[in-house]
């Protein structure tokens, strides 16, 4: 049987509420490589790759906008952000 069924894959890296503290989010706080409520860090690998960071209400937006198109790509990349872990500890410590 033949639908005019559509899907397609929206790619993020990284929830930035996860990772920002005092932005409004709908997501439960998540201490992720950088504990900035405790003063900890724990940074995957050397540190310096890059990370895509996206704020979960941009995401919301990119897929309500999505559902008004005629056609869907079968993949989507979303990116807010690029920063290495390094780059996100830095921000951290300066406060």
């Amino acid at each position: 049987m033949k639908t005019g069924l559509e899907w397609t894959t929206a790619f993020f890296d990284i929830f930035l509420d996860y990772c920002a503290l005092g932005i409004p989010s709908c997501l439960t706080n998540y201490a992720l490589s950088t504990d900035v409520q405790n003063n900890v860090a724990d940074i995957p690998g050397s540190g310096e790759r890059q990370v895509h960071f996206t704020y979960s209400f941009d995401v919301a937006q990119f897929t309500v906008a999505a559902l008004s198109l005629k056609t869907w790509e079968r993949k989507y990349f979303i990116s807010g952000d690029r920063k290495s872990w390094e780059e996100v500890l830095a921000i951290a410590e300066r406060g």
